[in-house]
């Protein structure tokens, strides 16, 4: 088998395992989203509006706070560290 052979299977290789993975990913994504978006929910309307009374903050940081919330991917994201 020539070099360029032996490359080309080689990408097309790594290519399946990367969209392997990137399906496993996106079923792992969707079978979670329900829950995430419900603790988030939670967070944003329960939790956080004692927090700002709690720790006195101001409008700014109570805003920005909300928006990290807000921000699923980015929850997910840590919680998929954190597994």
């Amino acid at each position: 088998m020539t070099r360029s052979r032996v490359l080309i299977t080689l990408v097309m290789d790594i290519h399946t395992l990367l969209q392997t993975n990137c399906t496993r990913l996106l079923e792992q994504y969707y079978s979670n989203l329900e829950d995430v978006l419900s603790l988030q929910a939670t967070l944003i309307n329960d939790i956080l509006p004692g927090l700002e009374d709690e720790l006195n903050l101001d409008t700014d940081s109570a805003q920005w706070a909300k928006e990290w919330l807000e921000d699923t991917c980015e929850r997910f994201a840590h919680s998929m560290e954190h597994l």
